[in-house]
């Protein structure tokens, strides 16, 4: 038997990942009160199961769960009592493991590998930047006293 050990950039067969994603954290309000029998009807409507009633009133109990379907207001009498929208700086990230590694490990590794890119990226533009003002001034800010000829500025 031979073992091979190697990251998923490699070949996919060593991606510990099944599948990752995300989505916008979606925001869900009633505009007005929803009482009684409409009420039944609006947690009727909405096949997340959304809403919930207290005390013969209609409330949003698990937004999370809404994926934005729209059904709950595809009749026009209830875009005018329920309003969806998503959060644009707010997402719910979903990642499933082969079994390899668990979930949390995975994202953990794989906010480590971020950090270290963007680490290399910001020594990068950090070197680009010295090397950019020090040709842009004629004067090489480690050596003050030594100016710089135009050749050595391109």
């Amino acid at each position: 038997m031979d073992a091979t050990k190697n990251i998923g950039t490699e070949h996919a067969k060593w991606s510990p990942v099944a599948t990752a994603g995300y989505r916008m954290l979606p925001e869900v309000n009633l505009k007005t009160r929803v009482v009684g029998a409409t009420a039944k009807r609006l947690v009727n409507l909405c096949p997340a199961k959304v809403f919930d009633i207290e005390d013969d009133v209609a409330v949003v109990a698990r937004p999370r769960d809404c994926t934005v379907c729209r059904e709950c207001i595809r009749e026009p009498e209830w875009e005018e009592r329920v309003e969806l929208t998503r959060k644009r700086d707010l997402f719910i990230f979903s990642v499933e493991s082969t079994g390899a590694m668990p979930a949390p490990t995975l994202v953990t590794e794989a906010l480590s590998v971020l950090t270290g890119k963007c680490d290399l990226v910001l020594a990068a533009l950090d070197a680009a930047l010295k090397q950019w003002t020090t040709h842009d001034n004629g004067v090489d800010e480690e050596n003050p006293d030594v100016e710089m000829d135009e050749s050595e500025g391109s």
